[in-house]
């Protein structure tokens, strides 16, 4: 039970508190050089359109997760793809959209996958009795999984795609950076859900690990 205690409350509430709170509010230009990590809020900017691999949905960035369910209460994440090319976001103070680009995969995200919210998506489901469509069985085929599991049952899937188009908001974690007098955004954990929603499922988990902890205690004396 102590090691339960001390997974629930460090291994994931308060080691996701302190990586979400390492990020600065402030965004402005010459603290940026002096805090480079920061969180700021922006939205969508017009840019060169994208289509969405499954819906085939003009958008200016897009992901797919997969996932399998494995059990009530367990799921795998088998695939969590995403438009590569940078996009622009309008961000206060400045005047110019500004380019974003994704860094590889972070703690962040996997904190971001904690939490239930879903954007604007198109989310496909497969079980025992129903199958998937054609447009995403070529997708998983494409990435080499394959809808069918042992004994050639179907497996548990889930599909997820998710877009973004101009306008929609955003909520960015990373690092500003400059070449001469143009900046841009190296991006840790791009977010449909603001800080204080990210941070819903962390302070839970330290409260109940919190909790477990101490009745562990008091049973142990």
């Amino acid at each position: 039970m102590l090691a339960i205690s001390f997974y629930l409350f460090y291994g994931i509430g308060l080691r996701s508190i302190l990586a979400l709170h390492a990020y600065q509010s402030s965004i402005h230009p010459l603290l940026a050089q002096r805090r480079p990590k920061f969180y700021a809020v922006g939205t969508y900017a017009a840019a060169a359109q994208n289509t969405a691999p499954i819906s085939h949905t003009a958008c200016l960035r897009w992901r797919v997760v997969v996932k399998e369910a494995k059990g009530r209460f367990n799921q795998t994440t088998l695939l969590n793809h995403r438009s590569i090319q940078p996009f622009t976001i309008h961000l206060h103070p400045f005047s110019q959209p500004l380019r974003v680009e994704e860094r590889s995969p972070s703690w962040l995200q996997e904190i971001e996958s904690l939490a239930a919210f879903q954007p604007t998506a198109h989310q496909y489901c497969q079980h025992l009795f129903r199958s998937l469509n054609p447009d995403v069985i070529a997708f998983l085929e494409q990435h080499r999984i394959s809808q069918w599991g042992r004994l050639g049952l179907r497996r548990s899937l889930t599909v997820t795609e998710s877009h973004w188009k101009e306008g929609d908001p955003v909520y960015l974690f990373g690092e500003m950076k400059h070449t001469g007098h143009h900046w841009w955004i190296d991006a840790d954990l791009v977010s449909d859900m603001p800080r204080e929603t990210l941070l819903k499922i962390p302070v839970l988990m330290t409260v109940i690990g919190g909790i477990v902890f101490l009745y562990t205690l008091i049973t142990l004396f």
